[in-house]
């Protein structure tokens, strides 16, 4: 359950339209709910603004399966990260809804709505072998109802590749950097300063994937 729809509930049983008995029983299992050998945090949208994501590594397809359709039916959507091929089979045979990236390993049912049409995150990569990381940042946070530009093979050893990207930097509510091989790119990214004053370097990620 979300905002949203727990203000409508409260709402609905202020004005009578639906008995406190009702109501109740769709607020029993608030905190959280057992599913699949887990306790399925469905409270978490209530406390910090997004739902729980599934992390699917050690979990069998069958486990990923019923936490997704729990998160689903009380979010109206739900992600599993760290999901390999078989798994993601087995799991779309269960639910022909969701879909599967191979290299961000998402497994993507439905999406959050839209958080805002004018806020851009700018998702920096260095080379190639980041993009397992930089997918799996931007499938998610496309998940959560966010805009990601995706800025490719800006490494350091070839800065000017970079340089012909600041006006996207600029233009950014938020920096992501995924660092590369030897881990340079966030401060390079970071000592334009002036150039992308008021702007956040919030994350940065070693290469290659896990």
């Amino acid at each position: 359950m979300n905002t949203d729809a727990l203000r409508d509930l409260l709402e609905s049983v202020a004005c009578g339209q639906t008995l406190p008995a009702k109501a109740l029983e769709r607020l029993k299992d608030l905190p959280f709910e057992e599913a699949a050998g887990a306790l399925v945090d469905v409270h978490r949208e209530l406390r910090q603004g997004f739902p729980e994501v599934v992390f699917g590594a050690g979990k069998t397809a069958d486990q990923i399966t019923t936490i997704l359709r729990r998160l689903h039916e009380s979010h109206g959507a739900a992600l599993a990260t760290r999901i390999e091929a078989d798994a993601a089979r087995q799991v779309i045979d269960a639910i022909p809804e969701a879909t599967h990236d191979p290299v961000a390993r998402l497994l993507r049912w439905d999406r959050l709505p839209n958080r805002s049409s004018e806020r851009t995150i700018a998702l920096v990569s260095a080379g190639s072998c980041d993009e397992p990381v930089a997918s799996e940042i931007a499938g998610t946070l496309e998940f959560l109802g966010h805009t990601v530009n995706q800025i490719r093979d800006v490494g350091v050893a070839g800065l000017h590749r970079l340089l012909a990207k600041l006006n996207d930097l600029r233009s950014a509510s938020v920096l992501i950097v995924v660092a590369g091989m030897d881990g340079a790119l966030p401060s390079v990214v970071g000592g334009f300063g002036a150039a992308i004053a008021a702007h956040r370097i919030v994350a940065s990620m070693d290469c290659p994937h896990p």
